[in-house]
């Protein structure tokens, strides 16, 4: 089983992703800026990460990484419902994550998710509701960061491949 457990070392998790050759350029002050994760199996062997940075003043991003040994085997439906819970208590209003892998989006859809490009995107329990609806637009669509650019400055985006 795979436990998640709060992280305040963004070196560690740094050394981490580069150490399963994570495909995405991060810098440790963007990870000390984030809410970070370290997945941790039976043993408490450290065999994945999980961090949260803001995409917008609205929406928080979830990365994933995990060891190539434990691909397929630790993305789970509680894992991400502790997530949300934690996402919710934040204040966000929607999470967003890249899923490029059909088995990951397809348990995401279960969970309420919804594709929108190359994101998936989640209404959280803080969002605002208008005439009874829900806002659902793609993050990238609804606010821009001070450079122009959709989404975060810091980091790249990730995806849960892993």
């Amino acid at each position: 089983m795979i436990t998640p457990r709060f992280s305040g070392n963004p070196k560690g998790t740094l050394e981490f992703l580069k150490s399963i050759n994570y495909p995405y350029t991060w810098t440790e002050e963007a990870l000390a800026k984030s809410l970070m994760f370290d997945l941790l199996d039976d043993d408490e062997i450290l065999v994945g990460v999980i961090w949260f940075t803001w995409f917008n003043s609205r929406t928080l991003e979830l990365h994933l990484a995990v060891s190539p040994e434990y691909k397929g085997r630790w993305i789970t439906r509680k894992l991400m419902s502790d997530m949300e819970i934690v996402a919710n208590m934040t204040g966000a209003e929607k999470g967003v994550a890249q899923a490029t892998v059909p088995a990951h989006q397809r348990m995401l859809m279960k969970m309420g998710w919804k594709p929108l490009g190359l994101y998936m995107v989640k209404p959280l329990k803080n969002m605002k509701e208008t005439d009874g609806q829900t806002q659902d637009t793609c993050p990238a669509e609804d606010e821009s960061t001070a450079d122009g650019t959709p989404g975060s400055t810091e980091g790249s985006r990730s995806t849960s491949e892993s």
